[in-house]
C-alpha cells in the first residue's frame, strides 16, 4: 500500500469512527493537539470535541468526503 493509499484509508476510518461516536477509534486516529473548525469558525480542540461526543450532544448520521488529493 502506498503512503497516499494509507492516508486515505485512515481518513475513511476516522469518518467511520466519528459517525459511530467511537471515542476509542477517534482517539487512536487523531493527535493530542488535533483541532477542528466548527461551522462558526471557532476552534474546537480534541478534549472539547471528545466531551461533546461523549455527552451525546453531537452525532453524525454520515460523513461524506469528496475530491481528496493526497501528496506525500
Amino acid at each position: 500500500m502506498t503512503a497516499e493509499e494509507e492516508l486515505l484509508k485512515l481518513e475513511k476510518e476516522l469518518a467511520e469512527a466519528i459517525v459511530k461516536n467511537n471515542l476509542e477509534d477517534i482517539g487512536r486516529l487523531v493527535t493530542d493537539d488535533w483541532i477542528i473548525i466548527d461551522p462558526d469558525g471557532e476552534i474546537v480542540d480534541r478534549a472539547r470535541f471528545f466531551e461533546v461526543i461523549k455527552s451525546g450532544a453531537l452525532t453524525h448520521g454520515m460523513m461524506e468526503s469528496e475530491d481528496f488529493r493526497v501528496r506525500v
